[in-house]
């Protein structure tokens, strides 16, 4: 399978993590996977969201829990975060959602940033239902503790 709009992390020296997007017409799911020898060879794939949830963007955010945030691409069209406790291996069902009342397909592209314990993800919108097409990027500020404390539950 093709993967493509890719990201990943270099959690040590030798545990990589790899998550992109399948070129599956039709899916668009976002796809894991990860390397013990930097690189060398990949375990095999793993489907993380659902069809025409892409594209990945992961954030390391210490004692081995990672953020995947990407654009929900059908309805309700948003912007979500997934979080694993466990250094990718795992993935808690979505807990964040950004803007869920966006119209169309065309968004997503997100990226988070972490200083100590703020996060922002910044991402854009394109509302081609406008004429002109409607474009602009949004940012939100959030904390990584009160995440973290929504994840354990």
């Amino acid at each position: 399978m093709g993967l493509n709009e890719a990201d990943f992390l270099i959690l040590g020296d030798d545990d990589w993590l790899f998550a992109g997007r399948s070129g599956k017409r039709g899916e668009q799911a976002i796809y894991t996977c990860r390397s013990s020898d930097r690189g060398h060879s990949w375990t095999d794939l793993t489907r993380v969201t659902e069809p025409s949830e892409h594209p990945p963007d992961l954030t390391d955010l210490g004692d081995g829990a990672i953020l995947l945030t990407y654009g929900r691409r059908h309805e309700p069209y948003g912007i979500e975060g997934r979080i694993s406790l466990d250094r990718g291996h795992t993935w808690e069902s979505p807990l964040l959602r950004f803007d869920t009342n966006l119209t169309g397909t065309d968004i997503g592209y997100s990226s988070t940033a972490r200083q100590d314990d703020h996060l922002v993800t910044v991402y854009y919108i394109a509302d081609k239902t406008r004429d002109p097409i409607d474009e602009s990027c949004q940012a939100v500020l959030y904390d990584r503790n009160a995440l973290m404390d929504a994840a354990r539950g």
